[in-house]
C-alpha cells in the first residue's frame, strides 16, 4: 500500500535528521581524540622565556679594608717619604695612637711637615645607584681651620670631582670613628680613579687615619 506523500515527507526529514547528528557525533568524537598520525602539523603555543638580565656587578675596592697590607691595589705616594708601598698603610701595633676600626692596618695620612699624601686606586662603578662609605678618625694640633685638610675624589685625566672633604684643625678632631656615606649616583657605569688626598703645612702636626673603604648598592 502507497504512504502518502506527507508520510514520506516526514521519514525523509526524519532519515536526514538522523544522518546529520550522527555525522556531529562523529565530528566530535574525532575531534576529541588526539592525532599522532605521521605528516600532521601539529601548532602549539610557543612561549619563549626571555633570559635573565645579568645581575649588575658589583663596584669592589682592591684591598678596601687595607688587611693585605700596603699597596694591594692601591698606589702609595707622599712628597716626604716617598712612592713606595708602606708610605701610607701601615699596621699599627701602638693602639696607643689609633686603634684601627678593623683588623690591623689603616691608611695614616699626616703626622709629618710640608707633605701631600695621596692613596689612590682605578675602579668601576657598578650600573645601579650606590654610594661609597669609609671611616676617618682625625687629629689636628692646628688651633684654625683651612690650614691642614684632606679630601676623596674621583679623577679622571684633567678633571677632579671631589666627594668629600675634611679639614684638620681642632675643631674637627674626632676621637672615635666617623663613617661617612657619599652618594655615587652621578657616576654610575663610569671608571674613574678614586683618590684620597691629605695637604700638611709646615707647622703643628695633624692626622688622618682612614679604613674601611667600600661601595655598596642601595
Amino acid at each position: 500500500m502507497p504512504r502518502p506523500p506527507q508520510a514520506l515527507s516526514a521519514l525523509c526529514t526524519a532519515f536526514l535528521c538522523l544522518l546529520l547528528c550522527a555525522g556531529l557525533a562523529q565530528a566530535e568524537r574525532v575531534q576529541a581524540e588526539p592525532f599522532a598520525g605521521l605528516g600532521q602539523a601539529v601548532y602549539l603555543p610557543l612561549a619563549i622565556r626571555q633570559p635573565d638580565a645579568p645581575p649588575t656587578p658589583a663596584a669592589t675596592i682592591n684591598n678596601g679594608d687595607f688587611e693585605t697590607g700596603p699597596g694591594g691595589g692601591w698606589t702609595e705616594s707622599s712628597t716626604v717619604l716617598g712612592d713606595k708601598p708602606g708610605a701610607i698603610i701601615k699596621e699599627l701595633h701602638d693602639t696607643s695612637i689609633v686603634a684601627p676600626r678593623s683588623g690591623r692596618y689603616v691608611a695614616w695620612f699626616g703626622g709629618i711637615h710640608d707633605d701631600i699624601s695621596i692613596l689612590s686606586q682605578p675602579i668601576t662603578l657598578p650600573a645601579g645607584a650606590s654610594h661609597l662609605v669609609y671611616a676617618y678618625r682625625a687629629y689636628s694640633e692646628e688651633p684654625a681651620c683651612g690650614v691642614d685638610g684632606g679630601e676623596l675624589a674621583l679623577v679622571r685625566g684633567e678633571t677632579v670631582n671631589i666627594l668629600d672633604s675634611v679639614e684638620l684643625c681642632l675643631a674637627t678632631e674626632r676621637e672615635q670613628w666617623t663613617l661617612r656615606q657619599i652618594d655615587l649616583t652621578p657616576y654610575a657605569g663610569q671608571t674613574w680613579t678614586l683618590r684620597l688626598r691629605v695637604a700638611t703645612n709646615g707647622s703643628l702636626y695633624s692626622h688622618f687615619f682612614v679604613d674601611d673603604i667600600g661601595i655598596a648598592a642601595n
